[in-house]
């Protein structure tokens, strides 16, 4: 009998111990983050092995980073610069990180998913589960000691020079006051400029802004341009939507 049960035990040992799935969490609240956002969105087997795993299947991946690199030169270039050195967000070029669990596949999830404290912002609204890991997957070539990887990386341009940009067509009174402008202006406010030049980003994250001494061609040129630590917003928003963030600020409804 003892036999029997020494056999019984030493198979059960030898059985493969299959990891625990990685549980996210919010990097601001340090609650659980629920991945409830995009729900249309299609789950690849990319995800499906990260949510098991919680290593990025897309590391090393030529058709991934291709795809992380211009979703990165979209979303993440004007706070992070476009070789990572970083502007308004930290350098992604070292591995000194704001939050230990970023040091992780799992928790450069949760911040790119979900956002940060300060200026970083959630996009897991506005990107697919699979995006993200193909972004993460890019990213982590900042990091690389492989020159060939090195050289994927796109170098950063040159400075904009701020003031030049003008609106595509003049600004109107009644394009200034035309509510939808004002109400699309002031969504994208809240969801990117908010970050840095809201109330609660104070002090030091941006000047307060003052509307009232501005005019909207220079707001625009602002907003498109750069300035100092400022990123170009050009890339990431047309020419009408920076043309509503203006009508936004100039705007009695304007509240940061």
């Amino acid at each position: 009998m003892r036999l029997i049960l020494t056999a019984i035990f030493a198979a059960v040992i030898a059985l493969p111990v299959q990891a625990a799935e990685p549980t996210y969490f919010n990097s601001k609240t340090e609650k659980p983050l629920k991945l409830k956002h995009r729900k249309k969105q299609v789950i690849t087997e990319a995800v499906t092995q990260f949510h098991e795993t919680g290593a990025n299947p897309y590391s090393g991946d030529k058709a991934a980073l291709d795809d992380g690199g211009k979703l990165y030169q979209k979303r993440c270039k004007a706070c992070h610069a476009a070789d990572g050195s970083g502007k308004v967000g930290p350098s992604l070029q070292d591995e000194e990180w704001m939050y230990p669990r970023t040091d992780t596949d799992v928790g450069r999830f949760e911040i790119i998913y979900g956002g940060g404290k300060g200026s970083m912002r959630g996009f897991g609204r506005q990107m697919d589960q699979d995006d993200i890991l193909k972004v993460m997957a890019y990213i982590d070539l900042f990091r690389s000691d492989d020159p060939a990887a090195k050289a994927a990386v796109i170098k950063e341009e040159k400075k904009a020079t701020p003031g030049k940009s003008l609106p595509p067509v003049p600004f109107s009174e009644e394009y200034l006051a035309s509510t939808t402008n004002i109400d699309v202006g002031g969504e994208i406010w809240a969801a990117q400029c908010r970050h840095c030049h809201g109330a609660k980003a104070y002090p030091g994250k941006a000047p307060k802004l003052k509307p009232a001494k501005y005019k909207p061609d220079w707001v625009f040129s602002r907003v498109t341009d750069g300035f100092r630590k400022m990123p170009a917003w050009k890339d990431e928003y047309s020419d009408d939507e920076r043309m509503k963030i203006v009508a936004y600020i100039m705007s009695g409804s304007f509240s940061p």
